[in-house]
């Protein structure tokens, strides 16, 4: 294997593993951030399975969607900056979408589509909002782990 596929492997794996994480994060953080002793809403009350296979399914998307955006990390100058952020952003958006259509599309498949099954699957693309919502501080964590992300996959370019 040449040093150049080595290079795009390791760039793959990072930008992966990193964009699953934030998936799973987010969703945690919607979880989370419904469970507070003002809404009475406790995780352990919940659907533990259910809960796990959407994590499961959040980390996928985010892991999925990491590998498809991973080329767009690790460019020279400003506009890899941007790239990067805006790359960042869009694989965030969407791997709540996939994480979504990840976590129910068995039970959609089992009962028969509807295009009714549509809006909860499309509304996955919302955890991120969701997390946001009740988390702000991701607002400034997340750019910050992307632009990270960029400077390690750009270390791995010299």
């Amino acid at each position: 294997m040449t040093e150049r596929r080595k290079q795009n492997k390791k760039q793959k794996v990072i930008v992966s593993v990193v964009m699953a994480c934030i998936g799973l994060v987010l969703f945690l953080a919607v979880v989370l951030g419904d469970s507070t002793p003002e809404t009475e809403v406790l995780v352990d009350e919940q659907n533990t399975e259910l809960l796990l296979r959407y994590a499961v399914s959040m980390a996928l998307g985010g892991g999925v969607l990491g590998l498809l955006a991973s080329s767009l990390f690790g460019r020279r100058g400003v506009i890899g900056w941007i790239i990067a952020l805006f790359a960042g952003a869009l694989t965030t958006l969407f791997a709540g979408l996939v994480g979504s259509l990840i976590a129910l599309l068995p039970d959609r498949l089992a009962d028969g589509w509807q295009s009714s099954d549509l809006f909860p699957i499309l509304s996955g693309a919302l955890i991120p909002v969701f997390a946001l919502y009740d988390w702000a501080c991701f607002a400034l964590v997340l750019p910050v782990v992307i632009l990270l992300v960029h400077f390690w996959v750009r270390s791995l370019n010299k």
